[in-house]
């Protein structure tokens, strides 16, 4: 897939008969690389929520979670690299990526919202390790970086229309989900069994 997207470059003039025969299957490959996608997102979200000595990571909402933030960063990077290659911020595509994130942003607060539900009401330990998101340098990163960082700031930058709101709200999206993942490794390991 990427030598389709590059094959235009004088460099891989070379390739061109390999990337004129791709180029007959690239909704195929497009599909394969999305679910492939999906599942590696869901798989670490599955083997971090295996750690059961950790009651804010061990939850079965964790796959969820990194798939909706996967998607949110995700759509994000393609609008900035179409830009790049010469997509123009109001062309049909890059509105349906805009679209999309409301709901992706929706679902990520929803398995948040799970996730700290099921601490508190939780036993002792889970009860403890919800003060993570309450206290500490790391419910800094959860609610000024994952929070309004990542959710906030781009829905409030979708209401306008300028070039600097645009690659603002793209690298807010993406600086979100990493605070998000931050948030949930470190303080998820802090927030333990002893």
């Amino acid at each position: 897939l990427t030598l389709l997207v590059f094959r235009d470059l004088p460099i891989l003039k070379f390739l061109k008969p390999l990337t004129d025969f791709l180029a007959h299957f690239r909704v195929v490959l497009d599909w394969v690389v999305m679910i492939l996608a999906v599942v590696i997102c869901a798989y670490t979200g599955f083997l971090i929520s295996a750690l059961i000595r950790f009651p804010l990571i061990n939850t079965a909402v964790l796959p969820t979670l990194f798939v909706a933030s996967g998607f949110s960063a995700g759509c994000a990077a393609i609008r900035l690299f179409a830009i790049c290659f010469g997509a123009e911020r109001e062309d049909s595509s890059m509105h349906i990526l805009h679209v999309a994130e409301y709901p992706i942003i929706l679902v990520e607060a929803m398995c948040i919202f799970m996730i700290a539900v099921s601490l508190i009401t939780g036993t002792e330990v889970a009860k403890i390790a919800f003060s993570a998101f309450t206290t500490g340098v790391w419910a800094w990163v959860f609610w000024l970086g994952a929070i309004f960082v990542g959710m906030i700031v781009p829905i409030t930058l979708s209401f306008f229309r300028s070039a600097a709101c645009f690659y603002l709200s793209c690298i807010s999206a993406i600086a979100g989900m990493m605070c998000l993942r931050l948030f949930i490794l470190y303080a998820g390991q802090l927030n333990g069994l002893n």
